[in-house]
């Protein structure tokens, strides 16, 4: 079985425009629709300030809401880097 960090979710499946698009984000979430298929998954970021509307999302297992603060836009941004600079 393999494990996914956040890290390896944002530097994989998110491509440099949805990266540039979350860092420079005025919005308070930061949501990841993670939907899984037998051959693959599909990541896709959600911005929104109505937590309400999406708190239940990881009902799934795999989803999930973030707060969008200065700590998860360093790490964003760093990925941002990573895949800049590869």
């Amino acid at each position: 079985m393999e494990y996914y960090t956040l890290m390896s979710i944002l530097e994989s499946d998110l491509s440099l425009k949805d990266l540039n698009r979350i860092v420079n984000s005025n919005k308070e979430y930061l949501v990841l629709d993670i939907s899984v298929f037998n051959v693959g998954a599909v990541v896709r970021p959600i911005l929104t300030n109505n937590y309400s509307k999406y708190e239940n999302i990881s009902n799934d297992g795999y989803s999930c809401i973030l707060p969008l603060d200065y700590e998860l836009v360093a790490t964003i941004e760093e990925c941002l880097n990573n895949k800049i600079n590869n």
